[in-house]
């Protein structure tokens, strides 16, 4: 069922009522099996999206922007993500985003950019 969640996470829409159907379940039965996780199955879809947005963030790329990367994770308003981020991480994704890019570029500056013969072989 997880697994189900984990292919849709991008769908904005992804609801309750659509991950039942998925498997052939009732709602009253999915929120029964989240509640074991301590978890509503909307917050753990939720935290699930927002690890994944802070994976994108953490990956220092410059190839898309903060909100590009909330919407790919099935967010759709800018704002309310960067709240839920911060409250769930305790670090705007803006913050994140560039401290991850700062790392990656003192990565590459210790290095000077240029391989010695020795690291090509």
């Amino acid at each position: 069922m997880r697994y189900c969640i984990l292919e849709n996470l991008a769908d904005p829409d992804l609801s309750s009522t659509d991950i039942a159907q998925l498997n052939s379940i009732s709602i009253q039965y999915l929120h029964k099996l989240f509640s074991t996780l301590g978890l509503s199955v909307s917050r753990w879809i939720r935290k699930q999206r927002l690890n994944r947005c802070r994976t994108a963030l953490l990956s220092g790329s410059r190839q898309k922007s903060i909100t590009e990367i909330a919407f790919d994770w099935g967010f759709n308003d800018a704002s309310h993500f960067s709240r839920i981020f911060r409250a769930e991480f305790g670090t705007t994704p803006r913050s994140l985003q560039m401290m991850a890019r700062e790392e990656h570029s003192e990565s590459f500056s210790t290095k000077g950019g240029i391989l010695s013969t020795d690291e090509l072989f």
